[in-house]
């Protein structure tokens, strides 16, 4: 069966060498983000009547994105990197060391980044002074564990705010951007039916007029339904968010209650949504919420969040399983207390700027987590082609197991 899956991965490579070939003028002319973008177009629309070359296929083709989350140009090198070696036939890479080098060129080491390099991915990416210096003051405001969001700004000049606070990327249940001060807030471990389980809730949040934000695993349309047309009209305001129970939302719930000081409702302990009333809701400085995040603030529970980070840390140490470990990460990054949102003008340049940004904070991303790659000569390189021969291994290791399994 090794021999069918090596065979079904030289026929997606021989798909991709097609495609390649008739985007090599855009290749040596154009490395940014529109042409990933188109790639990504035509890529996607392959079709494969095969299953196993359908498998295969996707194996590929989600390390090709994951390179490029990794990294700018990531995607680019990624599918260059298996077209120009053996993969097919042997499933061979070069080892990665300090002596080699990723592309086993001597003199080469791979080393933490420094501030000094900041200037050097900025001139690779920022050709715009106003990027530059957006770029510059949002890390510097944020830090090394901040998070850093771009928005479209109504005003005519560029801003950049640092907002003290937790950030979740969580979407309302309805499109509502706003900003709520000392609201009440709930976690449910559960999923609610029917209104009557929150009629408690309701009740005290009508007649106090407070805000109360619902984060649950789940509503039922009804309850959905009165929710928000209660709010629509006034009479009601409570704000919900569905925390999925799924891989990333698993561990969600927790977190925004340790933030906010507060214990999750769960039927595991013995709890009863029934039971809910307005004063067993904790509440927190402030909420931001936008049309994918809700940043919430709350100066009580610093040294508690400081705590949970540490145990989540602790375990990222251990984890060996990149995915898992790429989860943890997240977890920290909502976890930090820096949230800095870049507002750009929303004119003819809003594109293009926001595609420099992006591509220069992706590069951060990489050397980071990856490491600077130095040459010999003192030269700084980016660590894009350290981020792609990771993935490139996992790829290997994969199809070699696939190969195994079905077997």
């Amino acid at each position: 069966m090794r021999n069918e899956v090596i065979s079904a991965l030289k026929f997606i490579l021989d798909e991709l060498r097609n495609i390649q070939s008739h985007h090599l003028e855009r290749v040596l002319v154009c490395r940014d983000r529109t042409y990933i973008q188109t790639k990504f177009q035509t890529l996607f629309g392959l079709k494969f009547n095969d299953e196993l070359h359908r498998v295969v296929y996707e194996l590929v083709i989600s390390h090709a994105l994951s390179a490029e989350q990794d990294g700018p140009g990531g995607f680019d090198s990624f599918i260059e990197t298996i077209l120009e070696t053996s993969f097919g036939l042997t499933m061979d890479v070069p080892p990665l060391n300090c002596e080699s080098g990723p592309s086993g060129h001597s003199g080469v080491t791979v080393s933490v980044p420094f501030r000094s390099d900041v200037a050097s991915i900025l001139e690779t990416f920022v050709d715009d002074p106003i990027v530059h210096d957006v770029v510059i003051e949002a890390l510097d405001l944020a830090g090394y564990n901040g998070r850093i969001i771009i928005e479209r700004s109504s005003s005519d000049v560029e801003s950049i705010e640092l907002i003290n606070g937790y950030t979740f990327s969580l979407v309302p249940c309805w499109n509502i951007v706003t900003t709520l001060h000392h609201p009440r807030i709930l976690c449910i471990d559960g999923y609610v039916e029917t209104v009557g389980e929150l009629h408690g809730l309701f009740e005290g949040a009508h007649e106090s007029g407070e805000r109360v934000l619902l984060f649950t695993r789940g509503l039922s349309d009804d309850v959905l339904n009165t929710i928000r047309v209660n709010y629509d009209r006034g009479t009601l305001g409570v704000i919900p968010f569905t925390v999925k129970f799924d891989v990333s939302g698993i561990n969600v719930l927790n977190d925004i209650a340790i933030v906010s000081g507060i214990d999750v409702v769960s039927s595991t302990k013995g709890d009863l949504i029934g039971a809910i009333t307005l004063s067993k809701c904790g509440t927190i400085d402030r909420a931001m919420i936008g049309r994918s995040n809700v940043t919430i603030t709350s100066s009580s529970t610093s040294r508690r969040v400081i705590d949970h980070v540490e145990f989540i840390r602790k375990k990222r140490s251990e984890q060996t399983v990149d995915e898992v470990a790429s989860l943890l990460d997240d977890r920290i990054r909502s976890l930090s207390p820096n949230h800095v949102v870049i507002r750009l003008r929303a004119d003819e340049m809003y594109i293009s700027r926001m595609q420099s940004i992006d591509r220069t904070l992706r590069a951060f991303h990489a050397a980071t987590k990856y490491g600077i790659v130095r040459g010999s000569n003192g030269s700084t390189l980016l660590s894009t082609e350290v981020a792609v021969n990771a993935r490139f291994k996992q790829l290997r290791d994969l199809v070699q197991r696939l190969g195994a399994v079905l077997a």
